[in-house]
């Protein structure tokens, strides 16, 4: 019989909110697209609940039929605020927050920025 360790979970990469902005900018939505995507990786490698894939192509159509972005936005949020709790961090990420910067692509830099603080309480 094989013993196997439990697995710690493994915090994501710190980015500086506002590259993040002005590459989603500068590659038209493409890195916003990746940001989402390896964001909810992070959050799934740390613990939480998702599956980023689907978070993805929930965002990437989003961009026509809206609904589905503002929903996959929404949940992130709250991803982040259950990563903020785990540990131990009043929880900041608003969901509505979210919703509202989607004009712009502001929601990469306010999601790296409350990730940034559960990458930071964790380490």
């Amino acid at each position: 019989m094989v013993a196997t360790l439990p697995t710690m979970p493994r915090s994501g990469s710190t980015r500086a909110p506002i590259r993040t902005w002005v590459l989603a900018l500068v590659t038209l939505g493409g890195y916003a697209v990746w940001h989402h995507h390896e964001l909810n990786r992070e959050l799934r490698d740390f613990g939480v609940d998702v599956r980023p894939v689907l978070s993805t192509l929930a965002l990437v159509p989003g961009i026509v039929v809206i609904a589905p972005a503002l929903v996959t936005l929404w949940r992130t949020s709250n991803r982040l605020r259950v990563a903020q709790e785990t540990v131990g961090l009043v929880p900041t990420s608003d969901p509505r927050r979210s919703v509202v910067s989607v004009l712009l692509a502001l929601f990469v830099p306010y999601h790296q920025q409350e990730a940034n603080r559960v990458w930071c309480a964790e380490r």
